[in-house]
């Protein structure tokens, strides 16, 4: 299987940008607290770029590279993971890819850990480079807020002096 080189190797991270709702935190470090507070249900998206750090007299390109970002703990105790590929990456070359999460509903406000990790071999198949990134979102939660997740009415047409029934989801 050949050697992991953890901490990137030749793949480095060389930009984050994580939208929450209409608002885009760029340029993120790693560690970072993202700035935009998250709310039930929102959407966050994670952009991020990658780098094969091989020089032209290396010349090898980094192949099948993984990335899956994973918020800790954040659905009822259970994490969220979504993951993506980026394309085979010449000495050099960087291309970058998205990845989207929806906030549950049902969620405690605070802090949540997220995690980052690309991981590619090189052509030669001989060694895996992994890097891992960190950052943290915050969740805000409104103590007495109250949300209608469905609402159904039976039948559809209502006539006169017939039973309808209404049934009702709220969160």
């Amino acid at each position: 299987f050949g050697n992991v080189i953890k901490g990137g190797g030749n793949l480095i991270i060389t930009d984050v940008d994580v939208k929450v709702g209409s608002k885009t935190d760029k340029n993120m470090d790693f560690g970072d607290k993202i700035k935009e507070e998250a709310k039930p249900g929102d959407t966050v998206k994670f952009t991020i770029q990658a780098e094969n750090n091989f020089t032209d007299d290396e010349g090898l390109e980094i192949e099948d590279i993984q990335v899956t970002v994973t918020i800790d703990s954040i659905d009822d105790d259970s994490d969220l993971e979504e993951d993506d590929t980026i394309k085979d990456l010449k000495d050099g070359k960087d291309d970058d890819v998205t990845i989207e999460f929806t906030i549950p509903l049902e969620v405690e406000g605070g802090d949540y850990d997220v995690l980052i990790v690309l991981e590619g071999e090189d052509e030669n198949g001989t060694i895996t480079h992994e890097v891992q990134y960190e950052l943290e979102l915050e969740v805000e939660k409104e103590n007495h807020e109250i949300r209608i997740v469905r609402s159904a009415l039976t039948p559809s047409t209502i006539k006169c002096q017939r039973t309808i029934s209404i049934n009702t989801e709220i969160i």
